[in-house]
């Protein structure tokens, strides 16, 4: 491949190994052990981040809504978690309770539509 894009994660191997190398990174703030600098370093505006969540059908009881939260609460304040994902994939840790996740979602909908509105009117 001679250019790609991609989350981190997939490309912690092939990055050690010098089988690849990253040009740049959406990250606002470095991100890894490597010495790739920000899209914003390079003075182009591209920012990005990769959100994993839980969703939950509508009408899910409350009180299994704050279970759920509690327990991937607690599994990603484990030090297991940390070892085995977040040191591992070079990973930033960051977490939303359900309404300021959910809060967040429909704020990336709304700029990716707003985005794609663009892209449209470009062809």
């Amino acid at each position: 491949m001679d250019c790609g894009i991609s989350a981190l994660a997939p490309m912690v191997g092939l990055l050690k190994s010098k089988d690849l190398r990253l040009l740049a990174s959406t990250a606002t703030e470095p991100e890894t052990d490597q010495d790739v600098p920000t899209f914003l370093e390079k003075k182009l505006d591209v920012t990005g981040n990769m959100s994993r969540g839980i969703a939950v059908k509508k009408g899910t009881p409350p009180q299994m809504i704050e279970k759920l939260h509690a327990t991937f609460k607690s599994a990603i304040s484990s030090p297991e978690w940390k070892e085995n994902y977040i040191d591992k994939f070079q990973q930033r840790q960051g977490y939303l309770g359900p309404a300021d996740f959910t809060k967040a979602m429909k704020d990336e909908e709304r700029v990716t539509r707003e985005f794609l509105k663009t892209v449209a009117k470009s062809k």
